[in-house]
């Protein structure tokens, strides 16, 4: 999601790869790869020029990078494929339109605009020089590019919103070999669209396979989600009861968590309801809501098992690490926590603290005692 950091932060852009074992920025200068956990390797492209949109392909040599800053590396409506093995850019796609989002995944590349998205299709990072392009969105006016993308390689689903205020498109891409020839293959799709909320859509999330949506509106104090072959409703977790700019959405690799950043610096993470190790605690007047007729509504929501403190409220992103039960926080002034929340629930534990952008200086960084697994 296109995001103007602070004129005090060194980066452009960050984010994920799509299994969370790295974490990539864009600089006025070029993009930097990190290995997220524990952060303990780096390293640096200098490309003498700024990437205000940066997505990885996975853990390939695969970058993609759009150009960014007060002097960018490209056009603003070009996504470039970095090949980092030969230290150039493989390929070019050029759009109609300023990019504000990207997102991409082996077979797949979204590219984002204020009112309109451009998907293609490729059979495999090795084939991706034969890209197809094989859908044109229309768009709301989706300033900042909200939209999501399911990770498995096999499935290929994405989320955006439409023009309804509130509602979320779900559509699904489904590849049809015509004969033996894996170039000789048709994309054909399928929709559903999920009135999920009454006002503006800020965030959405799509757990792995695609099978879940969560979703948050300009609130910011409830999380909606929703199976997406239904676009029935499953539960609604609540943040706080306060307004708040929520930031990022993301599940675990196994769909049992998902966790949100916001404004109010603290990191939430519920159980969605497939782990029979946590429960998400409600209110205590939740016993009510049968005889109050309230169902799913505020009586009815849960709230987080744990959460994570970090001490500053700027703009941030979280993941889970896929180690053990870790998640990974980045703040846009360049601070990393990794810490591990609790299956009983509560304040999570701090594991690594470092400033990543400062890693020549060795005295910021602290470590606790990563043999010490919580259950």
């Amino acid at each position: 999601m296109e995001r103007t950091l602070t004129k005090n932060s060194k980066m452009l852009c960050f984010a994920f790869n799509q299994d969370s074992s790295c974490f990539c920025i864009g600089t006025e200068k070029g993009f930097i790869i990190y290995k997220a956990s524990p952060l303990n390797d780096y390293y640096i492209r200098d490309l003498n020029g700024g990437i205000g949109q940066i997505a990885m392909f996975n853990n390939s040599n695969l970058v993609g990078l759009v150009g960014g800053g007060k002097r960018p590396y490209s056009a603003l409506n070009k996504l470039v494929i970095w090949n980092d093995a030969t230290s150039k850019p493989l390929l070019e796609i050029t759009v109609d339109f300023k990019i504000k989002n990207i997102k991409v995944k082996n077979s797949l590349i979204a590219i984002i605009g204020k009112k309109k998205i451009k998907i293609f299709y490729f059979n495999s990072l090795e084939d991706i020089m034969n890209y197809k392009d094989i859908d044109t969105i229309n768009t709301p006016d989706n300033k900042n590019g909200i939209f999501s993308m399911n990770i498995d390689p096999k499935k290929h689903i994405i989320a955006y919103p439409t023009k309804n205020v509130g509602e979320i498109m779900i559509k699904t891409y489904l590849r049809k070999k015509n004969s033996d020839d894996e170039s000789d293959t048709k994309i054909t799709s399928k929709t559903e669209a999920i009135p999920a909320h009454q006002s503006e859509v800020t965030a959405m999330s799509l757990d792995p396979k695609g099978e879940i949506l969560a979703s948050v509106s300009q609130k910011g104090s409830l999380i909606r989600l929703f199976d997406t072959s239904t676009g029935a409703f499953i539960k609604g977790l609540r943040r706080g009861n306060d307004s708040a700019d929520i930031y990022s959405i993301n599940f675990d690799k196994t769909s049992q968590y998902v966790l949100i950043t916001s404004n109010k610096g603290t990191v939430h993470i519920f159980n969605i309801g497939k782990s029979k190790v946590v429960k998400n605690p409600k209110s205590f007047l939740s016993s009510l809501a049968p005889y109050l007729n309230m169902q799913n509504t505020y009586l009815d929501n849960e709230w987080s098992f744990a959460q994570y403190h970090t001490k500053s409220k700027i703009f941030n992103i979280a993941n889970f690490s896929g180690k053990n039960n870790d998640i990974v926080v980045l703040t846009e002034d360049g601070m990393y926590y990794r810490a591990q929340f609790n299956y009983k629930g509560g304040e999570c534990k701090t594991l690594q603290e470092k400033s990543f952008l400062g890693m020549e200086n060795k005295d910021d960084d602290f470590y606790y005692d990563d043999d010490e697994i919580l259950d």
